[in-house]
């Protein structure tokens, strides 16, 4: 056998191995509960399908930690963090519920009385800091169900722990 037999051989077994490879994934991707998509989705567009459209991540108000301080000291608002779950138990904002923009609906569902409840009062939203924009996707997630005061602190977990200030850790 020559060398460009040899290497024809072998250019046809790696390509063989390569559809095979490519057959199995497809399969195994077929059989999960949340099969990949074929193509990139955003993250505001995964939430989207969550929450069934029409998120508007524009209009709302900004709070200063002064202001979110005080009012939380007042018991006036309810705090909603929207990091992953892993960040929230390691700390977060004294009394924040965690309502993470991956699993929206599943977390919405677990404080679902607690944030029913709370439709008529001051919501603030934050994550971890000033470059997160999961706090204003699960804002616009949170219109969609019906809130409609609805506030961001954009300073977040790092502007909380930069001023010295205490949180909670655990779930």
């Amino acid at each position: 056998m020559t060398p460009q037999d040899r290497l024809k051989q072998d250019f046809l077994r790696i390509a063989l191995l390569a559809a095979c490879a490519a057959a199995a994934g497809l399969a195994i991707n077929r059989t999960r509960p949340a099969p990949l998509g074929w193509s990139h989705r955003t993250k505001a567009e995964r939430l989207q399908s969550e929450v069934g459209g029409g998120l508007r991540r524009t209009g709302f108000a900004r709070i200063a930690l002064a202001d979110l301080s005080r009012e939380l000291a007042e018991g006036r608002i309810t705090l909603i963090d929207a990091r992953p779950p892993l960040f929230f138990r390691a700390g977060h904002l004294p009394g924040a519920l965690n309502l993470p923009r991956e699993g929206f609906q599943a977390a919405y569902g677990t404080h679902r009385g607690v944030l029913d409840a709370a439709k008529e009062k001051r919501v603030v939203v934050y994550c971890q800091g000033s470059s997160c924009e999961d706090s204003e996707l699960v804002a616009a997630a949170l219109r969609v169900q019906g809130f409609t005061d609805l506030w961001i602190f954009a300073g977040g977990w790092n502007e909380w722990l930069s001023a010295g200030l205490k949180g909670e850790a655990g779930a």
